[in-house]
This record gives structure tokens, sequence and C-alpha cells, in this order.
């Protein structure tokens, strides 16, 4: 799905992926860094919601692409910050992928 369509959605579109092929294209993206995105994440990647973590050895990468319905309601409160939504997405879904110590305790 590209950028603009998960826009149009309105919607927050999570993905994770080990596929070596997508990484390695991710890591010749010129904006991906081999430096920590997220301060204290022992993470690489594009910026704070696109990371390739090393999950029991193996690179997984994570993502969430925000549409215009969440971005509409950053103006209102009780919103749910995205950086809130992507630790709670890496957290809950890197269990699953023995991703233990990605994200440090609150």
């Amino acid at each position: 799905m590209d950028v603009a369509s998960v826009e149009r959605s309105g919607y927050i579109t999570y993905s994770v992926t080990r596929d070596p092929l997508i990484l390695a294209g991710i890591k010749k993206m010129d904006d991906y860094s081999a430096e920590d995105p997220i301060p204290g994440w022992p993470v690489t990647g594009v910026g704070p919601r696109h990371i390739v973590a090393n999950c029991n050895g193996t690179e997984t990468y994570f993502a969430m692409e925000l549409g215009v319905q969440y971005t509409e309601t950053l103006e209102s409160a009780g919103f749910v910050k995205d950086h809130v939504l992507f630790r709670d997405f890496v957290e809950s879904v890197g269990k699953q992928f023995d991703c233990t110590g990605v994200v440090p305790a609150t």
C-alpha cells in the first residue's frame, strides 16, 4: 500500500516483516541510519515510526503510518500520541518475535 492511499484511508496502518529482501531495501534508503532513531531504543531505522530491531538474532522491521483521521485528532484533548501507539505496537508484536529489550521500560 502506498503512503498516499494510507493517508486517504484515515487509519493508522501497522506493518511488521522479517523478509530479508525488504530489509535489504530499507537499509539502502537514503535516510536509513545505523544510529538509534529513537533515543534509548537498541534499534536502527528510518525514523521514529520505522525501525529495524534484532529479535532473537533475526532482523525485524516495524512501521506505523498515520492517516488523516488520526492526524486531525492531534488538536483534540485526550488523543493518544503516535509515539505511545508505536511503542505499544512494538512491545506487543515484538513479544511474538522474541524481541526482548527492544523498547525500554517506562
